[in-house]
């Protein structure tokens, strides 16, 4: 199995460090709401940023870092990128809260520049590790690459949204509309996909080792169970990608639709059913595994499928 060369745990531990001090700023805001102080603009731009970008973000950085060499059992591309993004990183995200804090627009767009090259790097090496390991790929990995694309993509139009506040008046019209599907487009398309990815390889790793003590037994039972989480992945993978882009597709159409229009209503529901789908495919995939156990027994899906499901585990291990 590929191991990590480079220490991941940097960006476990700034990515903790960030997650404590947003909850400081976090609980200044309520004190200063509770007792109707006058707080400067900045400090909910430095509490939201350090939850998503200087905790979330980095803790999942780290992660991938660690686990997608693991997942395509390969070794990381290039170690020098990885510890130059590990050091790039934090170090644009401290700079940009500067800048929030100056109410200087001008750096937080070039920290941005930097921020957005730092991803790129991140990207690149993981694209190339994915390249090289040779692999066919499996959920996991396919959820944690597309996870990267958006990230890459999230930081592109985070800059261009900043970028559109540069001309008087806005180049763009941007309401509460554009704010809330560029957000979810981060929350699904980066972070969700980013916990599938760790649930499609980390719950057969996990029921493995708990349910069974017999190294054949144990390997046998994870291949079974990573079988299942792989099971429908293409119809999981385009329900989950193409209804996180519905949301930025909402949102362009607002600047010519009003909410009410007939296109805007059939693009919502389609946004809609695609991630309800990408769900509840995931959600069954998660209930197929924990109860499959060792003996092949598996509660709750159809015969044929148990049968397909169970075959490769031998009844008598």
């Amino acid at each position: 199995m590929g191991h990590m060369t480079c220490r991941p745990l940097t960006f476990l531990i700034t990515g903790f460090g960030w997650l404590l001090l947003s909850s400081l700023v976090g609980l200044a805001v309520l004190i200063g709401l509770v007792h109707g102080t006058p707080l400067p603009s900045w400090l909910r731009l430095v509490h939201v940023h350090a939850i998503l970008i200087g905790g979330i973000l980095q803790l999942m950085i780290g992660a991938t870092h660690r686990l997608l060499p693991i997942v395509l059992n390969a070794e990381l591309y290039s170690l020098k990128l990885a510890r130059f993004v590990m050091v790039a990183l934090p170090a644009g995200f401290a700079i940009l809260i500067g800048g929030f804090i100056t109410s200087s627009l001008h750096l937080e767009l070039a920290i941005g520049g930097l921020l957005i090259l730092s991803i790129g790097l991140y990207a690149y090496n993981l694209l190339r590790t994915w390249i090289g390991s040779g692999h066919q790929g499996n959920a996991a990995s396919d959820h944690l690459m597309i996870a990267t694309f958006f990230l890459v993509l999230m930081m592109i139009l985070g800059l261009l949204v900043g970028a559109n506040f540069l001309p008087e008046p806005l180049a763009l019209p941007f309401g509460s509309l554009h704010l809330a599907a560029y957000t979810h487009m981060a929350l699904i398309g980066f972070i969700l996909q980013t916990v599938f990815g760790v649930l499609s390889y980390g719950i057969p790793e996990i029921l493995a080792a708990d349910r069974t003590t017999s190294r054949k037994k144990q390997e046998t039972y994870r291949e079974q169970l990573a079988a299942i989480m792989d099971r429908w992945r293409a119809v999981q993978l385009t329900g989950l990608s193409f209804g996180t882009m519905g949301f930025g597709v909402l949102a362009a159409m607002n600047w010519n639709f009003p909410l009410s229009s007939f296109s805007i209503q059939i693009a919502t529901w389609a946004t809609v059913g695609l991630l309800l789908v990408s769900l509840t495919i995931f959600a069954a995939k998660l209930a197929w595994a924990l109860g499959a156990s060792p003996s092949g027994i598996v509660a709750s899906l159809p015969n044929k499928l148990l049968k397909e499901s169970t075959s490769a585990i031998d009844p008598a291990a």
